[in-house]
């Protein structure tokens, strides 16, 4: 069985590292929140491109009455 000293030591060492684990992840969720601001989500760029397709399609529906208008 190891030793208090040895068990204190180890313990300290997790403490360490635990710690240095949580600075990391803050960063890491700095930089993830910093990509957010930079790109689109999944959802905003299928509602860009919902709206392009409706406008192409209303477009594409008055070009082709005014074609047969004429």
């Amino acid at each position: 069985m190891p030793s208090i000293d040895v068990l204190e030591m180890e313990i300290k060492n997790m403490k360490k590292d635990i710690s240095e684990m949580k600075e990391d992840l803050k960063e890491i969720k700095w930089m993830f929140n910093k990509l957010d601001d930079r790109y689109p989500t999944r959802r905003e760029f299928k509602s860009v491109v919902g709206a392009i397709w409706f406008i192409a399609t209303v477009l594409g529906v008055i070009a082709t009455i005014l074609w047969f208008i004429k």
